[in-house]
């Protein structure tokens, strides 16, 4: 299956429903954005803009949110080929990164063709895909359709995509970086906590879960700008994935391995994670700002990733 994947910064995840069948778009090309409004439905559907640089509309009627939906579906979710692709890719960096005495498989999930499995000496993870772009969810409406459009072109190629842990509980790491009672689907602010949980990580392999990890270091960043209930969120996802965590030993390591130091700095041998926009407020008040900036890091995620499989290649 390898010989027959091709990874290029061209190739883009954005899944529609055309004439009754699903077609991936290419970078650059308009895609069908759903909106919701009010509870109705706001659902996009041209390839062109129009002279008002705005794609043309349809206003649905009440309740048929479940037939329009299906105009644009979630790549994570309904995308066999975006899946592919992430087995391929999370192949290359985990036999890249190895370790002298670790043997590392990788394999669809038979029982799901939306997650991948991950065997680490005979350990075995069940992966499924999270978007680390900017989240539509969450795009204010003076973003003109075509703006969005066209950048989540951009975003949704393999750079735009992660792995995280299905997890033993809840939440998970996808359902606790998303929505408005976590960090509005931001990979910085993700990250930023990340880093702080692997400066723990020992004691909590040793079960010392929540009265160790809370220290006072992590308890004055959890108070900081009263982000208290997202950042506990999000250490409680990552403490139910701990056992895939601590498998990278180190912050940098998992860092290095997933190709994520387009969002950190360097300090000497460690990473700093960088903000995409201003830390504070978390949904930024300037989203065109936003979207902007997290475009260019997914472009830069996206070239690694095609580098290493490249040059892994040769």
């Amino acid at each position: 299956m390898e010989n027959n994947l091709s990874i290029t910064e061209n190739k883009c995840f954005i899944l529609v429903k055309e004439e009754n069948e699903l077609v991936t778009v290419p970078v650059g090309k308009k895609v069908c954005i759903i909106r919701n409004t009010n509870k109705r439905v706001t659902k996009f559907y041209s390839k062109t803009c129009n002279k008002d640089n705005d794609i043309k509309k349809e206003i649905c009627s009440n309740n048929s949110y479940e037939e329009a939906k299906n105009e644009w579906l979630d790549p994570d979710a309904e995308s066999t080929e975006l899946y592919e692709c992430l087995e391929f890719v999370i192949r290359k960096m985990l036999n890249v990164e190895v370790e002298e005495n670790r043997v590392v498989e990788v394999y669809r999930n038979v029982k799901s063709p939306f997650s991948i499995c991950v065997k680490i000496n005979g350990k075995e993870y069940t992966l499924s895909s999270d978007y680390i772009g900017f989240s539509k969810n969450w795009v204010p409406r003076e973003i003109s359709d075509c703006q969005l459009s066209e950048a989540m072109s951009i975003t949704r190629t393999i750079g735009g995509h992660m792995v995280w842990p299905i997890g033993v509980g809840y939440p998970t790491i996808n359902q606790a970086k998303g929505t408005g009672k976590g960090f509005y689907d931001r990979i910085d602010w993700t990250l930023r906590i990340l880093k702080i949980y692997y400066e723990y990580i020992d004691i909590a392999l040793k079960n010392e879960r929540y009265a160790s990890i809370f220290s006072d270091k992590l308890m004055e960043e959890i108070l900081k700008n009263d982000v208290s209930f997202s950042v506990c969120q999000i250490l409680v996802a990552f403490d139910n994935s701990r056992e895939w965590l601590a498998e990278f030993r180190t912050f940098e390591k998992f860092i290095n391995t997933f190709k994520l130091n387009v969002f950190c700095s360097k300090n000497g041998e460690k990473y700093e994670v960088e903000p995409i926009v201003a830390w504070i407020p978390i949904r930024p008040n300037e989203y065109s700002e936003y979207m902007k900036a997290s475009q260019k890091h997914i472009e830069d995620r996206t070239k690694k990733i095609v580098e290493l499989c490249e040059n892994s290649d040769k």
